[in-house]
């Protein structure tokens, strides 16, 4: 299996107190390297600015580099000299690990995350949809199945491809009545390309799981996808619940090897991109689960 992986991910700079740091990746790498993981490393190539408009507005993205240049952000969206160059760099990423799955699951090892990020605003610590952008690339030639398993509702993705008949959307998460980003993410969304499932606070693994099971076998018979493109996120760990507060739970590293084994039945190219997870001491260990579901599985 393949990783796409670039050290200047680490140049975002959040501060401190951020939890959306670059030492997520550091403690994702060298678990990987602990475990000797059968991995390839993957390095994103740059493209010219443009392919950011595939999705993003040129005001917007004009915007970010604006905010970038001053130094201007919010809490949750801090910027600095090289916001800017950093985002850009985690879609290439995103964009690699599409190419790569091509002949293998890829897997992009990317910061700052994307799937809050809409047309013409950031939000949630993203600034560019990096899986979106990705799956622009093929969403002409083929069906393409985005599954969100963050904790948090995938709003900026539902946003640019609702009613794309190409593009469909399952996001599982906790009920955004009660969390982030509350304004998007209920059932009444739904439609023939949107599927969101929102999950009551203090739902665990065992609940969880059959719920994504049965939504998974629906979307074979109605879909049909031909690729796959995953927004994984971490942050569903019962220990990330100290520093985000989420109340959708898991408590087995396990079930993300279960989850990524689900996934991994629809046996079409796949790719996924890293979004939340935030407990530090875990991280490496949830990754590695998730991404060895996907080892030996050539498409």
């Amino acid at each position: 299996m393949k990783i796409v992986y670039s050290k200047k991910y680490l140049e975002h700079d959040t501060g401190a107190f951020h939890p959306e740091k670059s030492k997520r990746l550091e403690a994702i790498k060298e678990y990987l390297e602990l475990v000797n993981a059968p991995i390839v490393w993957e390095d994103p190539r740059n493209h010219d600015v443009d392919f950011l408009h595939n999705l993003h507005s040129k005001e917007y993205v004009e915007k970010v580099k604006l905010h970038s240049r001053m130094g201007v952000g919010t809490a949750d969206n801090p910027f600095h000299a090289n916001t800017f160059d950093v985002a850009k760099h985690a879609a290439e990423g995103a964009l690699k690990a599409a190419e790569l799955a091509e002949d293998e699951f890829a897997f992009a090892l990317i910061r700052p995350p994307g799937h809050h990020a809409g047309k013409d605003y950031f939000t949630g610590f993203c600034y560019f949809n990096n899986i979106g952008l990705a799956i622009k690339k093929f969403q002409k030639s083929r069906r393409v199945l985005i599954i969100d398993i963050d904790v948090h509702h995938c709003n900026g993705t539902q946003d640019l491809f609702y009613g794309d008949d190409s593009v469909f959307t399952l996001s599982i998460h906790q009920d955004p009545a009660s969390f982030y980003p509350f304004v998007s993410g209920y059932e009444h969304e739904n439609n023939p390309g949107a599927m969101n499932i929102p999950l009551p606070p203090g739902t665990l693994d065992e609940d969880y799981l059959k719920k994504f099971e049965k939504a998974v076998k629906q979307i074979k018979k109605t879909f049909e996808p031909e690729m796959i493109a995953v927004s994984v996120g971490f942050d569903t760990w019962h220990k990330d619940s100290q520093l985000i507060g989420n109340r959708v739970r898991f408590t087995d590293h396990e079930t993300y090897n279960k989850l990524g084994r689900i996934i991994a039945g629809f046996d079409v190219p796949t790719f996924a991109v890293l979004e939340g997870g935030y407990y530090l001491p875990d991280l490496g260990k949830n990754a590695w689960e998730f991404i060895r579901a996907f080892e030996n599985k050539r498409q």
